[in-house]
């Protein structure tokens, strides 16, 4: 292989290798929905806590 071919393959593969990291690297979209949401995002509401949680420190409930 002559210099000059070596040379345009490694910057047609250079040019590949930035046009590849470009795409993945560009932001995520996520998948089409069921229905149309307003707002797009969901609310969880827990139920209450126990009536003897009260008295635990936050750390024994990070240690669990």
């Amino acid at each position: 292989m002559s210099r000059s071919w070596r040379s345009t393959l490694g910057v047609v593969g250079a040019f590949l290798w930035v046009l590849v990291s470009a795409f993945a690297a560009g932001p995520a979209q996520a998948a089409a929905s069921d229905g149309p949401h307003e707002g797009g995002g969901h609310t969880m509401v827990m139920p209450p806590a126990p009536p003897g949680a009260r008295g635990h420190s936050t750390r024994a409930v990070a240690a669990v």
